[in-house]
C-alpha cells in the first residue's frame, strides 16, 4: 500500500469513491433531501478542495488502485476519511489517519472522540467526531466524517 499527497488529477477517483458511500450517508438511499451535501462532495468540489491550500490529502494505493483518502483542513479538522470496501478491516484508515496527524504541525491531534448522530432534519447520518488538540477544550466545530459506519432507521 503507497501513500502520497492528493493532486487535482485525484477528484474524480475521491468524488466516486464516496459516491460509491452515497446510499448510507443520508437518511434517503436516494439522496433526496441532502442535494446541497451531495453536491459539496462532487467531482468540481473535490477539485476545488485540492486546489486549496486550506486543505490536504494523503491518497492511498495499492497497485495503482485507488484504496482511499484521508482529508485534513486548516491542519486541525479531519475534513474526510474514506477506504474503499475492498480495502475494509486492514488497518488501512488508521494508517491513513496517523499519516495525516503526523502532517499536521505546528498542533497535532491529541486524541479523537466519536459519536453516532441522527440528523433528522439535514437528511444526513454518520459518524462524527470531536477533535482535541494540547492545550485546548473540546472543539468548537464538530466535524462529519464520512465513515461508512452509519446505520439505517
Amino acid at each position: 500500500m503507497d501513500l502520497r499527497r492528493g493532486t487535482v488529477a485525484d477528484a474524480g477517483p475521491i468524488a466516486a469513491l464516496i459516491a460509491s458511500f452515497q446510499p448510507e450517508l443520508t437518511v434517503d438511499p436516494s439522496g433526496a433531501g441532502a442535494e446541497q451535501y451531495l453536491a459539496s462532495l462532487s467531482e468540481q468540489a473535490e477539485r476545488e478542495y485540492l486546489e486549496s491550500p486550506q486543505y490536504f490529502f494523503i491518497i492511498a494505493e495499492c497497485g495503482g488502485t485507488f484504496a482511499g483518502f484521508i482529508a485534513i483542513r486548516d491542519n486541525t479538522r479531519l475534513f474526510d476519511l474514506f477506504v474503499a470496501r475492498a480495502f475494509h478491516r486492514n488497518g488501512l484508515a488508521r494508517r491513513l489517519w496517523r499519516e495525516a496527524r503526523g502532517s499536521c504541525p505546528p498542533r497535532k491531534l491529541e486524541r479523537v472522540h466519536c459519536e453516532l448522530e441522527l440528523e433528522r432534519d439535514s437528511g444526513l447520518r454518520g459518524l462524527w467526531l470531536c477533535a482535541f488538540w494540547p492545550g485546548r477544550h473540546r472543539a468548537r466545530h464538530i466535524i462529519h466524517a464520512h465513515a461508512a459506519v452509519a446505520t439505517r432507521a
